[in-house]
């Protein structure tokens, strides 16, 4: 009968649905193996490479806080650690007399800022040592940026378009004008504080 042939198999209706789910399974498990693994090959690849980059990101922001907030700040006898600065903290060493002091001693640079710019105060130093870097950073991550976490691309693309690197950053690359704002720049440490935890730092 052909219910029978079709339960056991035995007709060739029967074998040729078995054929065709066997063909189906088949498919599945090869397109499991080779896409969907891939995928997942590809995104652990592409960490290895980005989330050295997101380090850079927030390392430079910590480097630019230490050497041009912190260490110019006679009125601290602790220097505290740039990496576990709260935005409250921050906030309060932002002062007019340590951003808009001369900038003196030991100076850093970026190895690969092309913006040559007079500096002369400690806040001018912040936004050169920043922006910029960062930006060139950015611009290396966006190349991974179809493998990684959807909510990890937004917070780079808030970082990328926030107001500070948009008026700082901008108004220093095509005017060659130093311009700083506390809140914009609160607002970047916060945003770059979540990348660095997003990555679980």
């Amino acid at each position: 009968m052909l219910s029978a042939g079709f339960i056991v198999g035995s007709s060739s209706i029967g074998s040729a649905i078995s054929a065709i789910a066997i063909s189906m399974l088949s498919s599945y498990i090869f397109f499991f193996l080779t896409i969907t693994l891939k995928e997942r090959s590809d995104k652990k690849k592409v960490k290895n490479i980005s989330n050295p980059l997101i380090t850079q990101i927030t390392s430079t922001l910590e480097a630019g806080i230490n050497n041009s907030i912190l260490l110019p700040n006679k009125s601290i006898q602790l220097i505290p650690d740039s990496k576990t600065l709260t935005k409250e903290q921050l906030y309060n060493y932002l002062t007019d007399n340590v951003l808009n002091a001369p900038i003196s001693g030991l100076r850093t640079y970026y190895p690969r800022n092309k913006i040559s710019a007079e500096i002369k105060t400690n806040s001018d130093e912040l936004i050169l040592n920043t922006t910029s870097p960062i930006k060139i950073i950015l611009g290396d991550l966006k190349p991974y940026l179809y493998l990684l976490d959807i909510n990890l691309v937004k917070l780079i693309y808030e970082i990328e378009h926030s107001n500070y690197m948009r008026f700082c950053g901008d108004n220093l690359e095509h005017c060659g004008r130093f311009t700083f704002n506390k809140e914009d720049f609160i607002e970047f440490f916060i945003l770059v504080k979540k990348l660095k935890s997003s990555i679980g730092q």
